[in-house]
């Protein structure tokens, strides 16, 4: 019942599980891969110093296994429900972070606003639904259905 109940929201954690790992491995890369996915994939037209290799590679990291931990959210949401929270935490503050540092993303890295509003839009958006998801799981549980 659950596998087709909450589809939806279970294929949104899914697609936020896999751009996790896939972008966390791949700042885990060389540095040239690095480089060619924080222009390719996100705008950067200004890379930052070689040093911040080492912090994206640490970002990396702290992605692959937020990535895990999302995938156990979409594989069972109700049992997985703090992560699930943590998930909508995380999406929310991104999206916050990001419109507020728009600015600065545009003059220290050259990442278009456009680009930076083209990232944001889909987040916020699965952060709504994931929320609406959220509040609908916590009222089955309340209610003692069967899920």
């Amino acid at each position: 019942m659950m596998r087709s109940r909450y589809l939806v929201p279970r294929i949104i954690l899914t697609i936020m599980s896999v751009y996790h790992v896939v972008v966390g491995v791949a700042l885990n890369c060389p540095p040239e891969q690095v480089k060619w996915v924080a222009q390719h994939w996100f705008s950067m037209n200004q890379l930052p110093a070689a040093s911040s290799i080492h912090i994206a590679r640490m970002l990396g990291v702290y992605m692959v296994a937020f990535g895990f931990a999302l995938a156990a959210a979409a594989w069972n949401p109700v049992k997985n429900r703090t992560i699930l929270t943590i998930g909508i935490l995380l999406a929310a503050i991104r999206c916050l972070q990001r419109l507020a540092t728009s600015s600065e993303l545009e003059t220290s890295l050259g990442i278009p606003q456009s680009h930076n509003l083209a990232l944001v839009a889909p987040l916020a958006l699965f952060t709504v639904v994931l929320i609406a998801f959220r509040w609908r799981i916590y009222h089955d549980v309340r209610r003692g259905e069967q899920i």
